[in-house]
């Protein structure tokens, strides 16, 4: 399976984010978060919401996920098609997303 996102890939079998200036690997934490942004695409997502996909509980310290999506905007920023959106007090989104899934997503 690959996922364009914008004028980037990310490949969830070797774990990188490949966009216009080089390959970044993704961690595992990250890469759920990933997941999770692009099956809610363009729709603002609920802290709670992410936490569990990510850690699977619903217990959630926002500073911890504030750190997650903060790695995760770096890996993104090479692509200026892709941002994550925050709703303050409530969630992220990863905003007006060009998306294009060859494969079934696993989320």
């Amino acid at each position: 399976m690959n996922i364009r996102l914008g004028i980037s890939k990310y490949d969830p079998i070797s774990h990188y984010f490949i966009g216009p200036k080089g390959k970044k690997r993704v961690s595992p934490s990250k890469e759920r978060c990933l997941m999770c942004l692009i099956a809610h695409r363009n729709k603002t997502i609920p802290y709670e919401t992410i936490g569990k996909a990510v850690w699977g509980n619903t217990k959630l310290k926002i500073e911890r996920l504030q750190v997650l999506i903060c790695g995760l905007k770096r890996i993104l920023r090479d692509d200026p098609s892709l941002d994550i959106d925050n709703k303050r007090n409530y969630g992220y989104g990863l905003k007006d997303a060009r998306v294009k899934i060859t494969g079934r997503l696993k989320y």
